[in-house]
């Protein structure tokens, strides 16, 4: 119990002084846009294995059961397969840009959104 109100009061200190990044939105990439359509494509593999491990975890941590875990994961790979034909699209002519980007993270996040709710599983990290 204290050892968490310290480490409140010393995240909330650096916050103040600006050693942080505020959590006042979302941090925007905008320099690395438009980008190449390779160095995205490696971006998604990434992001797919985080969904895949953070599912995994979320499913150990609420006890879902084994039958309920592999449709989920049946799932996932279906929704991998969706963003990646979105993704064709983003990178037909070699680039990729913001508008794309977020597009992609948009329909990314609504799918993921689903799955989650479906299971009764809570997406954000602290709960």
């Amino acid at each position: 119990m204290r050892a968490a109100k310290w480490l409140r009061g010393c995240v909330l200190a650096l916050l103040c002084l600006g050693a942080l990044p505020a959590a006042a939105g979302p941090i925007q990439h905008d320099a690395d846009y438009p980008m190449a359509a390779a160095k995205f494509r490696q971006h998604l593999a990434v992001k797919a294995t985080r969904y895949r491990e953070r599912l995994d975890e979320q499913m150990k941590e609420h006890g879902v059961p084994e039958k309920k875990q592999l449709a989920a994961r049946k799932s996932l790979g279906a929704i991998v397969v969706k963003i990646d034909r979105a993704a064709d699209k983003a990178c037909a002519d070699g680039t990729v840009t913001l508008a794309e980007a977020n597009e992609l993270r948009a329909l990314s996040k609504g799918l993921r959104d689903d799955l989650y709710h479906e299971l009764g599983l809570s997406r954000s990290k602290g709960e």
